[in-house]
C-alpha cells in the first residue's frame, strides 16, 4: 500500500525548481480530437502508481472516455462523465503542455514521490517531470494537476488487487 499519496502529490505540486521559465514545443493547444495524460508516481521505496485520463472526441459518446488507475498491481477504472471529458479537454488545451519544459526535481533519492505526466494526442508525445517543476505550480498547468489529484484521491480507495477479478 501506498500511504499518503493525496498528501504527497499536494506538497510535490508546492515544490520549488531551480529550472529556467521558458517555453519548447509547437501547437501548443492540440487534443483537437482528444488524448491521453498519464501521471505517473513513483517513491523511492519502488512503490508507483499510475492514473491515464483519455477522452476521444468522436467517439465519447459511446463511453471513449475514461479513467484507469494502477498501483503496485491493483487496478480501478471508470467511465468519465461527460462533463468530466468537456472539463479535461478544457483544461489539457488550456494548459499548453506541449510547450511546457520537462525539467523537475526527482524527490526519489530521499523520502519523496516523483511525479511526472505523460502527454498523447495524435500521434506526438511528451514526458513532463512534474515534481519540483515550477511551470505546474499555478494555472492552467496547476488546474491540470487538480483535476487528476480528484479522480486519483476518488479512484485509490477502489483499488483492487491483482489477483481477483
Amino acid at each position: 500500500m501506498i500511504p499518503h499519496m493525496p498528501a504527497a502529490l499536494a506538497i510535490l505540486l508546492m515544490a520549488a525548481s531551480l529550472a529556467p521559465e521558458s517555453s519548447q514545443g509547437s501547437d501548443p493547444g492540440r487534443f483537437l480530437t482528444g488524448g491521453n495524460i498519464t501521471l505517473r508516481l513513483e517513491y523511492s521505496a519502488g512503490s508507483s502508481c499510475e492514473l491515464t485520463t483519455h477522452v476521444d472526441v468522436w467517439a465519447a459518446s459511446k463511453g471513449r472516455r475514461s479513467v484507469a488507475l494502477s498501483c503496485d498491481g491493483r487496478k480501478a477504472h471508470r467511465t468519465l462523465t461527460q462533463q468530466e471529458a468537456d472539463d479535461f479537454l478544457r483544461l489539457a488545451r488550456g494548459s499548453q503542455l506541449y510547450r511546457a519544459r520537462g525539467i523537475g526535481r526527482d524527490g526519489c533519492g530521499g523520502d519523496a514521490w516523483l511525479a511526472s505526466v505523460k502527454v498523447t494526442d495524435g500521434g506526438l508525445i511528451v514526458v513532463l517531470v512534474v515534481s519540483g517543476n515550477p511551470e505546474f505550480d499555478s494555472g492552467p498547468r496547476r488546474e491540470v494537476l487538480e483535476f487528476l489529484q480528484k479522480l486519483f484521491t476518488e479512484l485509490r480507495p477502489r483499488l483492487e488487487s491483482a489477483n481477483r477479478k
